[in-house]
């Protein structure tokens, strides 16, 4: 019996069988199983009213789009070839290639982020380590502690850098130095105040 480079006897099996058919057809079962899970993610986006309102076509539904085509494309030349005239194939062929390496590309999503996201989660881990060690930030309105110190420092210096600042007049300097739930208190009563004020 032959063996392959690495010493090990290669499989057999016959073909018009099930096994010859998960090996030949892989990808395309593959494809439609991508092609269920698509349409799962859409049925719940649709239904999902918190979904709804922040999802946006280029993060949320470029993806799908992309997906969907590979999935298409993919078992197009297997479908092509038994109902349709070969010189399609190429072109389908090409078009798949096409939409895999406008996935691959597409780098909030593609796998080429990972270049860039893993050694940023890796910082993000530190810097949180790094901030857990310091006194904290304590909230101006409730006074509890909220957030490490030096998080909310670099916000108050890198925010205004990037056009968002935060500066305010009185008792409390920037809108950073709330908590959480101290800002969602205030904007209730702003907005409290504003409907007073409109209804006299």
């Amino acid at each position: 019996m032959s063996r392959t480079c690495s010493g090990f006897p290669p499989g057999r099996f016959h073909l018009h069988t099930f096994t010859a058919l998960l090996l030949f057809h892989g990808l395309d079962i593959s494809a439609f199983l991508v092609l269920g899970g698509i349409a799962l993610s859409l049925w719940r986006r649709m239904r999902d009213e918190g979904a709804r309102a922040v999802q946006t076509l280029v993060m949320d539904f470029w993806p799908l789009i992309l997906l969907f085509a590979i999935s298409i494309t993919g078992p197009g030349p297997h479908g092509f070839a038994r109902v349709a005239r070969w010189q399609l194939l190429r072109f389908i062929a090409i078009l798949h290639a096409i939409t895999v390496v406008a996935a691959l590309l597409y780098l909030p999503f593609g796998k080429f982020f990972h270049i860039f996201q893993r050694p940023a989660q890796l910082g993000v881990k530190l810097y949180q380590r790094a901030g857990e060690e310091d006194e904290g930030a304590i909230c101006a309105r409730c006074g509890e502690r909220y957030a490490s110190l030096m998080h909310v420092e670099d916000l108050k210096r890198v925010l205004p850098q990037v056009g968002f600042n935060y500066s305010m007049s009185g008792p409390v300097g920037n809108w950073q130095e709330l908590c959480p739930a101290c800002k969602r208190k205030s904007l209730s009563l702003a907005q409290l105040r504003l409907k007073e004020e409109a209804n006299g």
